[in-house]
């Protein structure tokens, strides 16, 4: 949505803030944040196979493989602030790129990555059935999800007063 959003293929947007974050320090200046859609942060859960040897973040390798959607995701910057909450020199982080959450999950339990992270209440279902393993969470520091518009949308709207 944000790439058809900062060619000005689509006027506005409502988006996780992770993406904005990530297309800001890319250095976009097409996407512009207008307003909150939802306040409150995103929890993210660390999540691991059911069959590996971590039981929590502390027992994993420093640094570890972060298991990531795309390159700009939500794995992918939430991933940095895990880092740095576990004092991980985030130059040394590896990442695999593995795509949607089936494959993220396929990844782990093959130890194509060591984690992934990803919405905590979306991934539950796969913690309960077994599938996969809990092993620690991080709060998103800022809302979760804004709406944003391409810089020229906001030439085009006219505010005229009502009565």
């Amino acid at each position: 949505m944000l790439q058809k959003l900062s060619a000005g293929e689509l006027d506005a947007a409502i988006i996780v803030t992770e993406g904005f974050v990530s297309a800001k320090l890319k250095g976009d200046q097409n996407v512009l944040a207008m307003g909150t859609y939802v306040e409150s942060p995103l929890c993210w859960a660390a999540s691991t196979g059911k069959e590996r040897d971590f039981e929590s973040l502390e027992e994993l390798p420093n640094p570890p493989t972060f298991g990531i959607s795309r390159l700009g995701s939500g794995s992918h910057v939430m991933s940095y602030c895990l880092a740095s909450k576990q004092g991980w020199d985030s130059e040394t982080i590896a990442f695999q790129v593995l795509g949607d959450l089936a494959g993220l999950a396929s990844g782990v339990k093959e130890s194509k990555a060591d984690l992934f992270l990803w919405e905590k209440f979306t991934t539950k279902p796969l913690y309960d059935s077994g599938s996969l393993k809990y092993i620690g969470e991080i709060v998103a520091p800022w809302l979760s999800f804004i709406i944003v518009t391409h810089q020229n949308f906001l030439r085009k709207i006219r505010f005229t007063e009502h009565p």
